[in-house]
């Protein structure tokens, strides 16, 4: 324990990276992962909500991890927009599995990819050209340096 509390709100993000403080869950292994993502959780009517943008962690074939202020429950469905190295953007849906508060009040949150249900349309995402829209504007971040 004593061991634990000399750790500074920089070294929580590097302790749960490497799994120190939990094991692992994921079948494929982690990437890291430095980019913002935004997320739309998907509501009870099957509506995706305002979108928030949180920093991801690392990322595998299965799932994504995220830091950032916003509480996401588990169990709760979402629409994740993700901006790849070389500008285009993705849409994937998560389903977030764990949501564990840090000491800097940031909470860490796993997801687990999955497909879009089917009240989403891919098309709701879409401009008239059929280019992918950004959930937020900060996404553009990758997109500039692509």
């Amino acid at each position: 324990m004593a061991q634990l509390q000399q750790l500074t709100s920089t070294d929580a993000r590097e302790v749960c990276t490497h799994q120190v403080v939990r094991p692992e869950r994921r079948a494929a292994p982690r990437v890291p992962y430095d980019a913002l993502v935004a997320i739309s959780v998907v509501g009870p009517s099957g509506e995706p909500r305002a979108p928030m943008v949180y920093r991801a962690v690392d990322i595998s074939f299965s799932g994504i991890s995220i830091i950032g202020r916003q509480f996401l429950c588990p169990g709760t469905t979402g629409v994740m927009q993700i901006v790849r190295p070389d500008g285009t953007a993705a849409l994937a849906c998560v389903f977030i599995a764990t949501c564990q508060s840090m000491s800097n009040l940031d909470y860490l949150i796993g997801m687990e990819f999955g497909p879009l249900p089917p009240e989403i349309c891919i098309d709701d995402f879409l401009d008239a050209q059929g280019r992918m829209l950004l959930m937020d504007p900060l996404l553009s971040e990758r997109i500039d340096r692509a």
